[in-house]
């Protein structure tokens, strides 16, 4: 049985762990709207999920997912759900890399006039 175990985690890592919502991370276009349904049916921890890049996964771990996700119910998610919906025609600046996306709103929110995204492993994320 140990082994099975093994061999799974072994081929999950070379086949590239993937989750449920990594289609609609491949484009931003894709990812905007998806983002915005799950903020307003109070899927918090699917959004979670979804927005939190791989370079930061070590903070839910710690943390635990389902209280980070009482923490940014209500105001944090209503002021991301606006920026969200303003951003979500608009056209970003990339990198020269292409590995990061900004979007820049004139109107700020909270302390925040732009919305970063970065491309981690063939995924969007969320950055700042």
């Amino acid at each position: 049985m140990k082994s099975r175990f093994s061999i799974l985690i072994v081929a999950a890592i070379l086949l590239g762990f993937t989750t449920p919502y990594d289609e609609d991370r491949a484009e931003l276009d894709t990812l905007i709207p998806r983002m915005i349904s799950l903020l307003e049916e109070e899927k918090i921890v699917d959004f979670l999920k979804m927005a939190v890049c791989e370079s930061q996964k070590s903070i839910i771990e710690k943390v635990g997912i389902e209280k980070l996700a009482v923490g940014f119910a209500g105001r944090k998610k209503d002021a991301l759900l606006g920026v969200l919906k303003m951003i979500k025609d608009q056209t970003p600046s990339y990198s020269s890399d292409g590995a990061e996306a900004t979007y820049k709103f004139e109107k700020t929110v909270g302390n925040k006039s732009r919305i970063v995204f970065l491309k981690e492993q063939n995924v969007w994320c969320i950055k700042n």
